[in-house]
């Protein structure tokens, strides 16, 4: 649960954060974690959280809004 927390951290700093470095911190620390065995159990098990789900889905809308 506390990677979990920390990856869903490092997202909603890459995406809302208003500072660059932090930003780009947070994307290193997504890319490092991309590379670890972790990163494939995490990502099944966010598979089967709605909450994420959404929370992804909301992102991408509103990324999408951005852009467009």
């Amino acid at each position: 649960m506390e990677l979990q927390n920390t990856v869903k951290e490092a997202l909603n700093a890459l995406y809302h954060h208003p500072d660059d470095a932090v930003r780009m911190q947070a994307d290193r620390w997504l890319q490092d974690f991309q590379c670890t065995i972790d990163a494939w159990q995490e990502s099944i098990s966010y598979c089967f959280c709605y909450s994420f789900v959404l929370y992804c889905g909301v992102l991408l809308m509103r990324n999408k809004e951005l852009l467009w």
